[in-house]
Formats: C-alpha cells, structure tokens, sequence
C-alpha cells in the first residue's frame, strides 16, 4: 500500500536492501503543483487575514469587532491591519508573526480572555488617515475645546502623551473612543479639596463661557460676563463639578507586577508614567481612582455642600436659612445665590479666628467676599443686612418675651394648647434666623421674623378671650 501511495506521486521503491529510489516525471510535477498551492494558500490566508471579517473567527474578537462595525473606522471601510499593524513591511511582518502567535493560542486554549492592543501614533498619522490631526487647531468634542498639538506635541504635566492614551477600548459597544476619565484625571488630579483650586488649563482652557444669561429657580438672571470680568472663580458656585481625587492605592500594582524592585519604585511617578503611558497603553483608570465632572442637575441640599460634608448638624441652620426651607408657617424662598450654586467657601475666605473659635482655624465672611463678586456698587450692603436683620431679631425677640409671659396668665385650655402651639413654632422660627444667620438669605429671614411676631400677636389675642 505504501509503494502504490509513494508510486502515485512519482516515486518508485527498488528491491533490496537499501531500496534505491527512482523519481518518475510524475514526481516534478507534483512538486511543482504542491508549490504552487503553497503560495497560493498562503496568499490566500494572508488576504484573508488583512480583513476584518477574519479577525472575529475567534469569539474573544467578536465584541470587539462588532464595536469596530459600529465606529467613524468601520463605517469608513477602515480595515483593523490599518490600525494595527504600524507603516512598513518591517512592522508587518512582525504584526503577522504576533497574529500567528496569537492563532495558534486561541486554537491551543493558552489565550486571555480580554485581547489587549497598542496602536502606535504612526498608524493614526499615516497618509491617508489623521496625518493633518496635529495642525487642525481647535475642534470641538461634547461641546469642550480641544487642540491635539499640545497634547501630542508637548509634555503634559511633564508626560509625553499617545494617540492611545485618550482614545480607548474601556468600555465595550465603542470603538477606541474618547475615554473621558482620563481627561478627568489629568485635569484635576491633585487639586486642593476643601478649598478648591483652578484645574490644569483652567476652567475656560475647556468650556466657553455661556453667553446669555441663565434663569435662575428664584426668576433672577446670572449672567457670567459679570463676574468672570472681575475674576470671579469657577469654583466658587462650581466646586461640586468635580468628585474624586485620583489617588492610586500601592496594591493596585499587585495586580500587574509582583517583582518587588518594581513594587519599590512605586513613588518613581516619572519612571512609572514613561513606562505604562509613553511606552505602553496602560489605561489610567487601572491606576488612578475615578475621578467625575460634570454639572449638577440641582443646588446642593442639606449634608452635600462641601461644608456640611464636615460640619453636619453644627450648621444646618445656615443651610436651611440659604436655601430657604425649614421655617414653620412661612413659604419657602430660596436665597438668589443658593439657586446659582454658590458655594459656602465664595463668601467664607478670610482664615481668622470667629469668638469661642480657635485662631486661625475658621474662615469669615467679610465685605470683601461681596465686592470680589458683585464689585463696588454693593460696598456697605453686607453692614447694612446685619444692622435691619439685628433691629428685626431684637424685635422678634421682645414680641416673643410678651408673648410667652401673656402665655402664663391664661386659664383656658383651648388657649393654652393653641398658645403653646404658636409659640412653639414661634422659638424655632426665631431659632431658625438667629443661629442660621439672617444675612444668608435677607428676604426669607425677615419673613420668618415677621412670622415670629404675628405669632405673639395672636398669643396676645387669646389672653382677651373670654
């Protein structure tokens, strides 16, 4: 069988001992026709193997692939080789060999089951394809502005950025879009919390300023030409924009390394970052803790403003004055500065030492704070609040007294249960302005007051009741 096998293919076995070997014209022929099919099934594969469609053959790929479908690239015919196989024959052979090497894992079982690629920039600035990106200037992403030439061409926070570093694969159903976070992370990592600072670029390096004014819940308007001409901070009505701090805990880098020459160079923040981010997509978020930004739907409530993070309790008054809420039989009237999300620490900057407060451990408000924002036309206003809410609290105050000693004289006890209702309601109001601070929020706390001594009136009523 094995003679007729190897006789078919034009070669002959001899008898005897050492079996001398005759090679008919049929031999060559098959030779030639096995080299033939080699090159035509190898041109074949590595066509095949340039399209997109051939890298789903493996199921670990079909997300991705799928996401590709869905992209700018996709739509656009841009096959995955384009991407991932940098310019030149040199960088595509050895891209072929890494995709052999990863076949012949996929077909062993030895493969991961989350596919890890890196682009280099060249691939994205070839001919043909994004070559014009770094000297298009300014564009326009989600209504923020955004230059590529300073990121790519220049250090940021002394870090040689990639075209990779921005535009990902972190979540599913995208295809190497902008990833947000780290963005975040870049802007904001190290900021002062708890007195915030102005991110990298600034606010303005990113958002234009609105406009037109905004309507506020009161019905006032905030224009923000006002106040961004005096150099009024972001911050200052912004500050819960951004939570997060972007600190990278020491063990996230078990998770990768385990040699302990690298766990010691943790501190090395250059060494690290050339490694994991110049020369190696490493996404920023395996590292650094998330950090969020975006504006908030609503003003802040009781417990969110950075101040209460700290001060719960101690300063719900204040909070419930500013918003406008918490008095008993008086509608609520948020403040106009609370409905434009200004913030605690816009008005609270002198670091002094209040009465019954340790030096230099609590932050005043002063007429300053008012003319930083609103300018000169508002010098005195502040004095002028204290001074009317001070007469009106003296007044509240007497009007209460009279009306808890009437209280004592009456012998009914239908008024004395409508009596101890009144006031009751009566002391939390009037607790309400004096330690929620009336200058917080003028309007509703004169309102309050003006509710405290219609209260005693008609406790004083009650007394003629027969």
């Amino acid at each position: 069988m094995f003679r007729k096998l190897l006789a078919f293919f034009g070669v002959e076995l001899g008898e005897g001992r050492f079996f001398p070997v005759r090679l008919r014209r049929r031999f060559g022929g098959v030779v030639c026709l096995g080299i033939v099919a080699l090159i035509a099934g190898s041109g074949t594969f590595l066509w095949a193997s340039t399209k997109s469609g051939f890298c789903k053959t493996c199921h670990i790929m079909r997300p991705y692939v799928e996401s590709w479908r869905q992209s700018s690239h996709g739509k656009k015919g841009v096959e995955c080789i384009q991407c991932h196989f940098p310019p030149g024959f040199q960088n595509a052979l050895a891209a072929k060999f890494r995709a052999a090497s990863m076949l012949v894992s996929y077909l062993t079982g030895t493969y991961a089951t989350k596919s890890r690629a890196e682009i280099e920039d060249a691939s994205c600035l070839r001919p043909g394809c994004h070559e014009k990106r770094l000297i298009e200037g300014e564009v326009t992403y989600k209504g923020v502005r955004f230059d590529h030439k300073p990121h790519l061409g220049d250090l940021r926070r002394g870090k040689r950025l990639r075209c990779q570093t921005c535009h990902s694969q972190i979540v599913q159903g995208t295809h190497i879009a902008v990833t947000e976070s780290v963005c975040f992370t870049c802007h904001f990592k190290d900021l002062k919390h708890g007195r915030i600072e102005e991110p990298i670029g600034g606010c303005t390096g990113c958002h234009k300023m609105p406009e037109k004014p905004i309507q506020l819940v009161t019905g006032d308007e905030y224009n923000h030409k006002d106040y961004a001409g005096r150099g009024v901070p972001c911050y200052k009505c912004h500050f819960d924009s951004v939570q997060g701090d972007g600190n990278v805990p020491k063990q996230v880098c078990i998770g990768c390394h385990g040699e302990p020459e690298h766990l010691e160079r943790f501190d090395d923040h250059e060494f690290i970052h050339q490694n994991h981010v110049t020369k190696h997509k490493v996404e920023c978020f395996h590292c650094h803790s998330e950090i969020r930004h975006g504006k908030r739907p609503e003003p802040v409530a009781t417990g969110e403003a950075i101040c209460f993070r700290c001060h719960q309790g101690k300063h719900d008054y204040s909070a419930q004055l500013y918003r406008g809420t918490g008095a008993r039989g008086v509608k609520d009237k948020p403040g106009p500065m609370w409905a434009a999300h200004v913030q605690c620490i816009a008005c609270h900057q002198t670091l002094g030492g209040l009465e019954g407060h340790a030096p230099h451990s609590t932050y005043e408000a002063g007429e300053k704070s008012c003319i930083d924002c609103h300018g000169k036309d508002v010098e005195g206003s502040l004095a002028s609040w204290k001074e009317d809410m001070a007469a009106s609290l003296k007044k509240a105050s007497a009007n209460l007294a009279t009306a808890e000693a009437a209280a004592k004289a009456l012998v009914d006890a239908d008024a004395q249960k409508e009596a101890g209702r009144l006031l009751d309601d009566a002391r939390h109001n009037l607790d309400l302005v004096r330690y929620g601070k009336g200058v917080h929020n003028p309007d509703y706390a004169q309102a309050v007051l003006k509710a405290v001594s219609d209260a005693a009136a008609k406790v004083a009523q009650l007394g003629g009741k027969k």
